[in-house]
């Protein structure tokens, strides 16, 4: 199974919260399951990876 680019718009569009949420939980393929995490935490995990989208291709930094 190959790596997911989580800042691909296509798999921004595709992928629920819900899924995301459920795959914090179970894991799938090489990717551990965490079903630890509290509401709170997985919760700020969505939101970064929601993130993810708005900084694709941006340079990091101030560029000075």
């Amino acid at each position: 199974m190959a790596v997911q680019d989580l800042s691909s718009e296509a798999w921004q569009q595709k992928k629920t919260d819900a899924e995301i949420r459920m795959t914090l939980a179970r894991g799938k393929g090489q990717m551990p399951a965490f079903p630890q995490l509290s509401a709170k935490e997985t919760l700020d995990l969505i939101r970064f990876i929601r993130t993810l989208r708005l900084t694709a291709g941006k340079p990091s930094g101030s560029g000075n």
